[in-house]
Parts: C-alpha cells; structure tokens; sequence
C-alpha cells in the first residue's frame, strides 16, 4: 500500500486526491507501512460500505487482519511487498466483503511521501463471465472430441463399406447414400469449427441461390415434391452454413402437411 516507513502517524493527509478519495464508487485506503504492515488512516465511504467497516473502527490496524480472506493472508501479503518494492501495477486480487469473498482490480496510487493509497475495483462480475466462458469452452472442447471420434468413425466404414458396395453394384442409389454421407462430413466439420471459433463467420463468397437449393434439394427427404426455382442470383455467405440454413427451411415445409 505503501513503498515508506512512517512513525506510525495515524493523522490524515489530504492532498491532490481528496476529490477522488471522496467521490469515487471504488473502495479507497488510505495508509502507510509499518513493520512490513499495511497500517489504515483512512478509507472512503465506498469501502465502508463494500467491507462493512467505519474509519474508527480500522484506523491504525493492519488492513489485512480485515480484508484477507481465509487462506489468502500470504498472498495479500506477497502484494504488500511488491508494492513496497516499487511495483505498483494493477494486480487482481481477492478480499472479503460483507458480501463474502470478491474479486478486485488492486491499484496503489502515492500521496505524499509518506502516505500512499490502495484502490480496489470490483471485478466479481467480470470475472465470473470469465469463469462461465472457461467452462463452456470446455464443454466445447469435449463436445468436439465427441464429434470428432465417436461420429466419425461409425461414417468412416460407412464410406469404405460403400465403396465396397459401389464396385459391386451401379446403382443410382449408392450415389445418393454417397452425397449423404459426404454431407454427413462436412456438417461434422462445420460442428468442429463451431465449436473451436463460436458463431462468427470469417469468411464468405458468392453463392448462386438456384445452384445451392438444387443440391440442398438433393439431401433432403421431400416425397414426391418437385422443386421449382426462378431464382438468377447470386448472395454473399457462408456457403456451408447457407447450405444449413437452405435444407432445414426444404426440411421443415416438406415436413409440414399443405393447407387448403
């Protein structure tokens, strides 16, 4: 909190800052070293609130006795020092709050030579969509590993046995199972690429509307529908994920009974 060693002066030190030590919604200290301690003259009303202790109550005892939470002594500790040494860089920290414990962005900010503060940020929030962001990138890392070894080896065979097949017997039918299958391929590779980059598309193309519907056509089970297209143009996507989008809107009014 402090690179000085004061005579352990209790009195109060306003200066350039006060506006802010006032002011600010962040939980302000303000003290000075003694002993290797981090001894409080002041805090705002931000950090009587957060931690739940008035100015008299704390004033000329060691922060730490009432901020460190259980377990995390050695390392608020560890902090002290690196600030006493010079490094005064933000540092991410825990401490205990009426609240329980919470995550907080620590700065130390020098007054005058003798007393100095700590600012403390709350970054609980933040911190817990970091979290929340780990754990889904896990999910997906292991959904990943899922598509890529229990799908496709079951396709793997699938398309050796259909080669198999394929030079036994000309049928118009193994080229359909054919396209499916390599549909079935490309939509594990989609899923992979979802599932290591997310939903943002990175890169696109033109793609000829009638061209694509036709082959979407193709892959989906339609009965005795024809399909009509007047469509001459082209658009700029995604060509596999329009590709998606084509055959589950072919696959959804294929599935729904007409009306009169």
């Amino acid at each position: 909190m402090t690179d000085q060693v004061s005579d352990g002066s209790s009195e109060s030190h306003p200066g350039p800052n006060e506006f802010l030590f006032k002011q600010t919604a962040d939980c302000i200290v303000e003290g000075y070293i003694e002993d290797g301690d981090p001894i409080v003259t002041r805090v705002n009303d931000a950090f009587e609130e957060v931690f739940g202790y008035t100015e008299s109550e704390i004033r000329g005892q060691n922060l730490n006795d009432f901020v460190a939470p259980d377990g995390k002594r050695a390392e608020a500790e560890a902090v002290d020092r690196e600030v006493r040494n010079g490094n005064i860089g933000p540092k991410e920290v825990t401490r205990q709050t009426v609240d329980g414990p919470r995550d907080f962005l620590l700065r130390a900010a020098s007054g005058d030579k003798e007393y100095h503060y700590a600012i403390y940020t709350d970054i609980t929030e933040r911190k817990e969509y970091e979290r929340a962001l780990e754990s889904e990138r896990a999910r997906l890392d292991e959904f990943a590993s899922f598509v890529s070894h229990d799908l496709r080896n079951p396709l793997n065979v699938a398309q050796l046995r259909l080669e198999l097949i394929r030079q036994e017997h000309d049928s118009e039918h193994v080229d359909a199972v054919d396209r499916a299958l390599s549909r079935i391929d490309t939509l594990i590779e989609d899923l992979l690429t979802l599932a290591r980059e997310g939903k943002r598309v990175s890169e696109t193309e033109p793609v000829d509307l009638a061209t694509l519907s036709s082959l979407c056509w193709k892959n989906v089970a339609t009965g005795a529908a024809q399909l009509e297209t007047e469509l001459d143009c082209s658009i700029r996507a995604d060509r596999s994920r329009l590709r998606q989008l084509v055959e589950n809107l072919i696959r959804t009014r294929s599935n729904t009974p007409a009306t009169t």
